[in-house]
């Protein structure tokens, strides 16, 4: 089930990019999409406080099979050890949910970014994430939301993620072009040699440590690895140095495996790729090539 993050399309608002969907919408039919409320970083985002926000979501929630609702991230730290940035970064979270709810969404989409002390243990980090997850699951789920965690951020780890989906009862939003996001090691010679490979090195892909997978088509083991717990996926090309690239620009081959029969056809699979710079015939170019690339 083929969709777009309308946050990362061409538009200086919502409307203008709303627009935009309807005419592809018109043309591919495109069953599904997602709404991003961060729009610190893209501004056809909303912010989910404003009334005006809701009614336009609503009105769209008409014209598609699936909708999705990108929780905000930026400048938040739910696992803050100070109190006061915790509980208000929460109840952004909480409110954004509210609005997924009340605008009849299907899922939402949570990035887990923030961090504790600098000498915090990483057991004591997972803890705190895990209590976050239980707090914003539960609500999501009484509200008749789908609660996706993604992979990227501060949860990254294939293993981490796998053990706090298990304990909480949540579901995955799998990106894609986040499995070759890099991190660094800590040594500053190592983190050195890593970094010059991505930036200069015309095999940005060839030095392995730090990804979460370890080749580049690893990321079908993931899919295998998760099944039962992917409840969309974010579909976006990764060049070894910028994630959110067209489908045909990276190094990463993001056809799905033919085996994987006819569920993933019922799967959101979200273009969540910058096109804020792209013309229509490249939008409808990765539409098409979306379209070959489901088994």
């Amino acid at each position: 089930m083929i969709g777009i993050q309308l946050g990362m399309l061409p538009g200086n608002n919502f409307d203008e990019a709303a627009e935009i969907f309807r005419r592809l919408q018109a043309r591919f039919s495109i069953p599904a999409c997602e709404v991003h409320l961060e729009r610190t970083l893209y501004p056809p985002a909303l912010w989910p406080w404003e009334k005006a926000s809701l009614d336009k979501v609503k009105e769209l929630r008409s014209s598609v099979a699936r909708l999705g609702i990108h929780l905000p991230f930026m400048d938040m730290n739910p696992i803050s050890t100070n109190p006061r940035i915790a509980e208000a970064s929460l109840n952004i979270l909480e409110d954004s949910l509210l609005f997924a709810a009340q605008a009849k969404a299907d899922y939402a989409v949570f990035h887990a970014r923030g961090r504790q002390v600098e000498n915090a243990s990483r057991a004591k980090e997972l803890q705190a994430w895990s209590e976050v997850l239980v707090r914003l699951g539960r609500q999501a789920a009484t509200q008749g939301l789908v609660f996706c965690l993604e992979n990227a951020d501060d949860l990254w780890n294939p293993g981490e993620i796998r053990t706090l989906l298990s304990e909480n009862s949540i579901k995955l939003c799998l990106d894609l072009g986040h499995l070759f996001e890099r991190r660094y090691p800590t040594s500053l010679m190592t983190r050195m040699a890593y970094a010059l490979n991505d930036r200069i090195s015309p095999y940005p892909f060839a030095l392995k440590k730090g990804l979460p997978v370890e080749f580049a088509n690893a990321w079908h083991q993931v899919l295998h690895s998760f099944e039962s717990e992917i409840a969309c996926i974010h579909l976006h090309n990764h060049n070894g140095r910028v994630a959110h690239r067209r489908l045909r620009h990276g190094k990463i081959d993001l056809r799905l495996p033919r085996d994987y029969g006819g569920r993933w056809r019922d799967l959101p699979v979200i273009l969540e790729v910058d096109y804020s710079h792209a013309t229509i015939g490249q939008i409808e170019d990765d539409l098409r090539h979306a379209g070959e690339l489901l088994p």
